[in-house]
């Protein structure tokens, strides 16, 4: 319940003004609703809601100074986006399985107050972070504190 009432309050960002092209960055269902980010020119577009509308859209790029990037390992290697709308970060993540450990792969969102989380969704499928855009944007790296995990 709280991440929607985070979301209802920030929901008029540019929502359905950016076109579906682009790369595909990530790609995520979270049963009625589905995460997405994409590359698009020299901003990434993170996009909340359901198939057919966007309920939050965040263009983020360097110049705007609301996307960061962070790899870290845990049981494995993990990925993740935070883009920034208001006193909120939504991130999206990735992290691979490790069978040696018993540590399944996981796949999400976070939404965060500040540097408090406010709600964890996993993804019905695990999908991969497309990292190879971490090298090409130029993005910056994001603190410890807005770690997903």
């Amino acid at each position: 319940m709280k991440i929607w009432l985070a979301l209802l309050s920030f929901m008029a960002v540019g929502a359905d003004k950016a076109p579906n092209t682009g790369k595909t960055v990530f790609l995520c269902s979270l049963g009625q609703k589905q995460v997405s980010v994409h590359a698009l020119g020299n901003q990434l577009v993170y996009k909340f809601g359901t198939k057919a509308k966007a309920e939050l859209t965040i263009f983020g790029s360097v110049a705007r100074h609301n996307v960061f990037f962070r790899t870290a390992r845990y049981a494995n290697i993990e990925n993740q986006l935070r883009f920034i709308n208001g006193r909120f970060s939504y991130i999206v993540f990735s992290v691979g399985g490790n069978p040696s450990v018993g540590a399944q792969a996981v796949s999400g969102l976070t939404v965060m107050n500040g540097t408090k989380p406010v709600s964890q969704l996993t993804c019905r499928r695990w999908t991969e972070l497309d990292s190879s855009i971490f090298n090409s944007s130029a993005l910056p790296n994001d603190d410890e504190e807005f770690s997903a995990l």
